[in-house]
Formats: structure tokens, sequence, C-alpha cells
């Protein structure tokens, strides 16, 4: 269904954000936004759906815009050239800058408009505003945890035993 809305919108915009899961396999997710002014109300309405998920070959720029490819022709979006308008990431080299995924992205779609996702300006705009504040303590000891716990199927596993400990201990 979503393919079919795609095939008669007349531009479309993607989002893309990477994430890299527990067995450091790194997924990238795609999200397309477009107008649908063909809904039986009459009413034009705004869409942002899941496109797909897929797996780059490598995380670099040209991994990255292969990847992207690769996951609109899964979907079956052959003629996304003619169409995208819009392409939205994080504001990392890799995809920002000039060499990266919107180099390759303007070369193929001149008129496209990339664009660094305003959730993740926000996140790195409110770590600046609570820098050296109780918040950024706080940030710090949680990120360690994670660290501490990240690479040690072990160790999570003992925290899920004292999980469990303090649970019974708690309940009636």
């Amino acid at each position: 269904e979503l393919v079919a809305k795609l095939a008669k919108a007349k531009f479309f915009s993607i989002q893309a954000d990477g994430s890299t899961d527990a067995g450091r396999i790194d997924d990238e997710l795609f999200l397309v936004l477009f107008l649908d002014p063909h809904s039986e109300d009459g009413v034009v309405h705004v869409h942002d759906k899941f496109l797909t998920v897929r797996r780059p070959k490598h995380c670099n720029a040209d991994g990255l815009y292969r990847c992207f490819e690769r996951g609109l022709v899964f979907v079956g979006i052959n003629d996304w050239r003619t169409k995208l308008v819009g392409f939205g990431c994080d504001g990392t080299n890799v995809n920002i800058a000039p060499g990266g995924v919107r180099g390759f992205l303007e070369e193929s779609v001149p008129w496209v408009v990339v664009f660094w996702c305003y959730a993740h300006r926000v996140e790195l705009a409110l770590k600046d505003a609570f820098k050296d504040t109780l918040l950024s303590t706080v940030d710090e000891m949680l990120l360690r945890l994670y660290y501490l716990y990240e690479k040690s199927p072990k160790k999570c596993r003992e925290l899920d035993d004292v999980i469990s400990a303090l649970k019974s201990c708690l309940e009636p």
C-alpha cells in the first residue's frame, strides 16, 4: 500500500538514521515523508511512514549511499531520483559533508535539500546547555554504566540476577 501511495506522490523526503545493535552490527533505518492528495476524504494528508531497515556493507559515505539506494529499490521505489526532494540525517561528516552521502545525493539529484535532523540538533544543544551541571554528571554516570555492561554478556547476566534478587526481596 505504501509503495502504491508513493507511486502516486509527486515528491517525497527520506529521513535516515543509523543504529548499532548489541552485536556491533550497523543498521540504517529509513522513513519517508510525503503528501497524499488522493485520500478518500478529499483532504491532503501528510504521512511520515517507516520505509525499511537495511544493513550497510560499509559505514563510509559510499557504503551508506549504496545502502540507501538498495533500500529504496528493495521496497520497490525505482523512480526515487525523480521524486526525492529532501534527505534528513544526523550531522556527522559522513552524512552532511560535501564528500559524504550529501555529495552522492546532490550528484544524483541536484535539487535535493539535505538537512540536519532537528532532533539531533536539539540533543546537541541540550548537551551544551546542561554542560557542567548536575544533569551532565548524571549523564556521564549513565554513559559509564552503559559502557560497563555494553561489552560483557557476563556482567549483563549478573545484573539480571541482582535485579531478580531485588525484585524477590521487594515483593510481598
